[in-house]
């Protein structure tokens, strides 16, 4: 299985991560920043305006314009930031309701919605603030608590 770190949300952590250390005093203007990481213009102003959408950042209009960031790094984990660009982070069953085995199918898709659920607890304890803070660390050196994810009830 697959956890797709996708494009967008690469270019929405560079964004944002652009918009807090390097430009903090003014709006930044979609070209600026695609400029500095060679990213695609279109692709990041699409981003950007679900980010403003989401009330992530402000949109500022005219020749100075630009986007700058509403929230603080500390109030934007990385589940917000997911789900604004991608949508609800959840399991979906591909085959329809009639196939296979319905209890087997029932508990798989128990067991898949628990991990997705521990997996979103991780992902909204993290802040872009906590993400910028550890950028260029070993991953041995950052610790991220997963204790609930050794735990596996099992409820009948």
């Amino acid at each position: 299985m697959l956890i797709h770190l996708s494009k967008s949300i690469i270019y929405a952590v560079h964004s944002l991560y652009y918009m807090s250390y390097y430009v903090t005093d003014r709006p930044v203007m979609v070209r600026e920043l695609c400029d500095s990481f060679d990213f695609p213009y279109d692709s990041v102003l699409k981003i950007l305006r679900q980010l403003s959408r989401s009330r992530i950042l402000l949109t500022h209009r005219g020749s100075k314009g630009g986007f700058t960031l509403r929230e603080n790094l500390e109030d934007i984990n990385l589940l917000t930031l997911i789900e604004s660009i991608e949508g609800p982070v959840e399991v979906l069953d591909p085959l329809p309701d009639e196939l296979g085995d319905k209890k087997l199918r029932e508990t798989t898709h128990n067991i898949f919605s628990n991990l997705v659920s521990d997996y979103k607890s991780l992902l909204q304890g993290v802040t872009c603030d906590m993400l910028f803070k550890w950028r260029g660390l070993s991953s041995e050196n950052i610790s991220i608590n997963t204790e609930k994810l050794k735990e596996i009830n099992i409820k009948e």
